[in-house]
This record gives structure tokens, C-alpha cells and sequence, in this order.
């Protein structure tokens, strides 16, 4: 058994997370009260801006764009200038109601982010521009790829930020949410014909 020392109660080793035990003293701070420090910190003024940059640098990871360029202290000396405190108080005012939490909008979401492609607005604002994008086609998730359009014999075109981004280019209705596209297919090199719309599609940086 271990003591926490937040909470003061001997409890079973797999109460702890590695590395929260101080095997000298077999005290630690346990998940439940771990969960309840790390709510706390994210609440504050400070905190957040280090949920919202740890975040960014995180998605930016999966979406294969560049980590962002600025540091977390010029982060929050752009929010500051964008009204982050009066927007971060009315958010501990509501009782911390997620969809009046501050939120970094990317203005161009085919773009990583940077203080010149931001704005601040709350999260339900942010949540909803990403349900207008999906709804219109140009927003890009995630774990969207990029793909290079060439033609039949080899020239380069163009490169889109996602599939659904080539389809509307094309002017081509989109086959709907879950359906893999004929361009996801041909970059998956899994068609017989070997090209969509006439055209020869690769994933982005994907030899020809």
C-alpha cells in the first residue's frame, strides 16, 4: 500500500501512475487526485494558455504540419493583446462551461498555426466554423492526407490539403461521409485503371 500525499489515503499500487512514487518514502500522489491537480492548473490564467500551445503542438504533429514557430510566452502576449483575460474570465464566471472556454481559430485551417493565421474566439464559435467547413467541404481533419494531382503522363498539377479538398476543386459531388473516394483508391494504387478524373493522384511527396 501507498499514502498519497494529496489526499492523505493509503491506497493499492495501481492507484498511482510510474513515476508519481517516491520509492524512499512509498508515498506518491495518486490518478484520482492527479486528475483533480492537473483540472485546477489547466483553469487558470496560465494554465490554459499551456493546454491550448501543448494542444496545438500536438495536432500540428498529426496533421503533419510544422510545430508552431512562436513560443508559449509569445502566445500568450498575442491572446493578452486579443482579449484573452476578459474572455478567460467570463469562461470562470459561467462555472467553466466548455463551450465559453478561449479557443485559437486557424483562419485558413489548410495552414499550420501562427500568430499571423489566428483568432481568438471562444469554443463553441471554434466548434461551430468546423461544423460549417465539414458541412461545405473544406474542412480538413486531422488525419487527412495530402494528395498531388499530374496528369496521365506524369506532369505535376497541384497539391490539395485533403481528397474532399481535390473533389470540390474538381467540381465532382463527393460520394459521402465514409466512402472511400476513386482518389484515395488510386493513391492506394488499388485500381486497375490507375487514375481518378482523368488524372493521376499520389500522396503528397509519393513518387509518380
Amino acid at each position: 500500500m501507498i499514502l498519497c500525499y494529496a489526499c492523505n489515503i493509503m491506497k493499492s499500487k495501481d492507484q498511482f501512475s510510474k513515476g508519481k512514487i517516491f520509492t524512499s518514502t512509498n508515498r506518491g500522489q495518486c490518478k484520482p487526485c492527479g486528475v483533480i491537480y492537473t483540472t485546477k492548473r489547466q483553469r487558470t490564467e496560465l494554465g490554459l494558455i499551456k493546454k491550448i500551445y501543448q494542444n496545438q503542438k500536438m495536432t500540428s504533429k498529426v496533421r503533419n504540419h510544422p510545430s508552431p514557430a512562436y513560443t508559449e510566452c509569445e502566445l500568450l502576449f498575442w491572446a493578452t493583446k486579443q482579449g484573452y483575460k476578459s474572455l478567460w474570465q467570463a469562461w470562470v464566471d459561467s462555472g467553466y462551461e466548455k463551450a465559453l472556454s478561449p479557443s485559437c481559430d486557424r483562419l485558413d485551417n489548410t495552414k499550420s498555426y501562427s500568430l499571423e493565421n489566428m483568432r481568438l474566439v471562444t469554443f463553441k464559435e471554434n466548434h461551430s466554423k468546423q461544423a460549417r467547413s465539414s458541412v461545405n467541404g473544406t474542412e480538413v481533419s486531422k488525419k487527412a492526407k495530402a494528395v498531388d494531382q499530374y496528369t496521365t503522363n506524369g506532369t505535376y498539377l497541384a497539391t490539395y490539403p485533403s481528397v474532399n479538398f481535390a473533389i470540390r476543386k474538381l467540381g465532382v459531388v463527393s460520394a459521402g461521409p465514409g466512402v472511400v473516394s476513386n482518389i484515395t483508391n488510386v493513391c492506394r494504387r488499388s485500381l486497375s485503371n490507375h487514375t481518378a478524373y482523368g488524372h493521376v493522384w499520389r500522396f503528397a511527396g509519393e513518387p509518380f
